[in-house]
């Protein structure tokens, strides 16, 4: 009873001056109980309000994920839910070749957790980008760029996702990647002029810490050495932050080649 009395209770009280034992004793557990229950819910309201705070810089694809799981009921379809012959696909060249797989054909065959993601694309956006679709000729491969990416973007501010996604893919004229950036920019509520100054188009609009991040993104597309970058960056990162936007920058430059080399067109809606 000593973790009771430094909450204000008396443990006498649980036999009390009246000889009413039982009756004290059960007052002093449900007591007891209701101060348990208020500590356990403490850090889960902490985290619940944490969780608000962050959301409203989050980007959309978070924003859309938290609000799912927060809600009892989802509106996100499965892959066995979808006629995956009607799903068209967007911003594919007129090139012949390459062409995009038979969505149809090859969804029974896709390993385990890439159709459930590309029905949560579909069923937010309605249709699968010219990315996905020919990155489907190798299913393992793009499930696996699929999640390094979720888990380079968790590891960071979302704020800082954004800007090493628009810095890269200004420096390289990705228009194909740039365009949907900039919408879940907007989405966002991030400023014309923050977004101007991450693609690296005007100055001023970025914390140190964002303007650290942009920097050592720009070293890592044009394969620069870098040292004073990465210091700089240093200074508000820790050593988990450094590596998720070397490697995010990284596969961000590697897509960029591959849309450039696949004449993907600039659409609109949620990057990959």
């Amino acid at each position: 009873m000593g973790e009771a009395a430094g909450h204000g209770f008396e443990a006498e009280a649980v036999f009390g001056s009246s000889g009413d034992e039982a009756a004290s004793t059960v007052r002093v557990r449900g007591e007891l109980v209701k101060l348990v229950m208020a500590e356990v819910k403490a850090p889960v309201a902490r985290a619940a309000s944490a969780a608000r705070r962050d959301s409203r810089l989050a980007p959309v694809w978070l924003r859309t994920r938290h609000a799912q799981e927060s809600s009892e009921i989802t509106t996100v379809p499965m892959s066995h839910d979808i006629d995956w012959t009607t799903v068209p696909f967007r911003g594919l060249t007129d090139g012949p070749r390459p062409e995009p797989v038979n969505l149809a054909a090859v969804m029974a065959d896709l390993p385990d957790g890439l159709p459930d993601r590309l029905a949560e694309r579909v069923g937010q956006l309605g249709y699968i980008n010219g990315f996905l679709a020919v990155g489907l000729h190798h299913p393992g491969a793009l499930l696996a760029l699929l999640e390094m990416t979720e888990q380079l973007k968790a590891a960071l501010d979302p704020a800082h996702v954004l800007v090493v996604a628009l810095a890269t893919h200004h420096a390289l004229g990705n228009e194909y990647e740039r365009v949907q950036y900039l919408d879940v920019a907007r989405a966002s509520r991030m400023s014309e002029r923050w977004i101007d100054t991450a693609q690296g188009r005007a100055a001023g609009g970025l914390t140190p810490a964002e303007e650290a991040v942009r920097r050592l993104t720009l070293d890592v597309v044009s394969a620069s050495p870098p040292g004073p970058a990465l210091e700089a960056a240093g200074e508000h990162l820790d050593d988990r932050g450094l590596v998720a936007i070397i490697h995010l920058a990284a596969r961000f430059v590697a897509t960029s080649r591959i849309s450039h080399a696949l004449r993907l067109r600039p659409m609109t809606g949620r990057p990959l």
